[in-house]
């Protein structure tokens, strides 16, 4: 019988520290802008960092990932309805680079909108004078209209990105629909900052424009030296039972 106890105690160990492994860290919760900066940008510093081994791009690992979820709000149309709406991470000297931000063109109906980092003096400002990152897509967020007659006047939107063996692949959604760059690749310098807050430019394309329920998760993947930990305790513990079993029957 304490056998068999021990054997349940240690799968159950094994369980339990599969399941934190997969678990995910919250870097911002709730948070919201409701003003912006002479310079039509808002800013949010994470409330819980990085881990700071963990806290550049270098030191992503293949399958690590960092997601910002918000909803963005508007009554109109601003003075600069042509001009660019963006969102993304943000770090290095003073938080004042653009590691990687969706720049959209709401109101343009051609496929031009994309993804983006900004480095420089005036890396904190999320506009055209960003660098499309290589390999990304252009793609059409044609989601409201020059005489203001959008579906709504409030969007779900996120961004993401994710180490793959290749590179990274960068996803934006707006209202449900996803627009992916599977093969993206950035220079070493950016790479190298660390990434501390998230970034909104309004860019005058709206009026009394708020950006809400912005939410930023990491999620990490487990080392190899840990999954190769988990199989043998695995195989540990299915050895014990079989014993068990079999001094039950003797």
């Amino acid at each position: 019988m304490k056998t068999i106890a021990f054997t349940n105690k240690l799968l159950l160990g094994v369980l339990i520290t599969s399941t934190s492994l997969s678990a995910q860290t919250v870097l911002l919760e709730n948070a919201s802008v409701t003003s912006f900066d002479s310079g039509n940008l808002g800013r949010v510093n994470f409330t819980t960092p990085l881990p700071e081994d963990k806290d550049t791009l270098a030191e992503f690992a293949v399958g690590d990932s960092i997601t910002m979820t918000f909803t963005l709000n508007y009554e109109g149309v601003g003075s600069s309805p042509a001009d660019g709406f963006s969102f993304g991470l943000q770090g290095g000297t003073g938080g004042d680079r653009t590691i990687f931000y969706g720049y959209l063109l709401p109101i343009d109906d051609n496929a031009v909108s994309d993804m983006r980092y900004r480095d420089g003096g005036n890396g904190r400002y999320m506009a055209s004078g960003g660098t499309p990152i290589t390999g990304t897509t252009t793609f059409n967020t044609f989601y409201m209209s020059e005489d203001f007659t959008p579906p709504s006047d409030s969007y779900d939107m996120s961004l993401s990105l994710t180490k793959t063996s290749t590179g990274y692949e960068g996803v934006v959604t707006i209202a449900g629909n996803s627009y992916v760059s599977s093969d993206l690749s950035f220079p070493s310098e950016i790479e190298d900052y660390a990434i501390n807050r998230v970034g909104f430019r309004g860019g005058n394309v709206f009026t009394n424009e708020t950006i809400t329920n912005i939410d930023v998760v990491y999620a990490s993947v487990p080392e190899p030296g840990t999954y190769a930990l988990l199989l043998a305790l695995g195989a540990l513990g299915m050895v014990t039972a079989k014993r068990a079993r079999n001094q039950r029957n003797a």
